[in-house]
């Protein structure tokens, strides 16, 4: 029921979309979303957000406290091969439900995307599903990577993902629940269960992402009934040094 006619994007007054009220905001501001459903929240080089400054001082965009709020697609979606490190840094996205497709326009198409050049960004309290199509190239629900780094997921659900995902022709294993390949990233309360791939696999194979682990915590997480699909595994961390891996169970 919000207008972009609204001059202030208030709680009493609140704005109507979300192109309308990302250029508005400040660093430090926090933007709830009513219960609903809603098309994306995308950041990238055009279409930018205000930055946090610290760790105490961050952006939040929330879906409101004690309400559902369904995201077909959220996260950066910076294009490979644009240097667009650096813009983006501590932002949190929190209280969403994450389940369509979109492309990232780095690597892979993922809904919960962090991709090129988010550094000290929060996902937390998030659930993120989507079985895929067979003609989607990965299919994995969260995750990204190249030019980013110290990004954290805590409280994150991922199920169901990539099932109905795979080009046997092209080797393409089904859709991970996390695609991950950057260094610093901190997984905390992960739920990783019934997805078509791996629960979580930390890996890249370009020498583009030498080393992406780097440096990676993977705990007080849960990871059970995975690679549906497949036969490789809940848990992959590969690819870098001083990964910490602890106080998890696997099922």
């Amino acid at each position: 029921s919000g207008s972009d006619s609204s001059p202030t994007c208030s709680e009493a007054q609140p704005c109507g979309t979300w192109n309308h009220v990302r250029p508005l905001m400040q660093s430090g501001d926090t933007l709830y979303f009513r219960q609903g459903s809603y098309a994306n929240i995308s950041i990238n080089g055009q279409q930018q957000v205000a930055n946090g400054t610290s760790d105490s001082n961050r952006t939040l965009i929330a879906g409101y406290p004690g309400e559902t709020v369904d995201i077909f697609e959220m996260g950066f979606t910076y294009n490979q091969g644009v240097n667009y490190a650096g813009l983006s840094q501590y932002i949190t996205f929190k209280n969403f439900r994450v389940s369509g497709f979109g492309t990232s326009g780095c690597q892979y198409g993922l809904p919960l995307n962090m991709s090129c050049g988010a550094h000290y960004i929060r996902f937390q309290d998030i659930e993120s599903t989507h079985p895929g199509t067979p003609a989607e190239r990965f299919g994995a629900c969260a995750g990204g990577g190249f030019g980013s780094s110290h990004i954290e997921f805590i409280n994150i659900e991922v199920h169901h993902c990539g099932l109905n995902n795979g080009n046997v022709a092209e080797g393409t294993p089904p859709g991970q629940g996390f695609y991950t390949w950057s260094p610093f990233n901190l997984y905390d309360s992960i739920h990783a269960h019934h997805n078509g791939g791996y629960g979580m696999q930390n890996y890249e194979s370009t020498g583009a992402a030498t080393g992406c682990g780097l440096g990676s915590i993977v705990r007080n997480s849960y990871f059970h009934d995975n690679s549906i699909q497949t036969v490789y595994g809940n848990l992959q961390m590969d690819d870098g040094d001083d990964m910490q891996v602890y106080n998890n169970i696997f099922g």
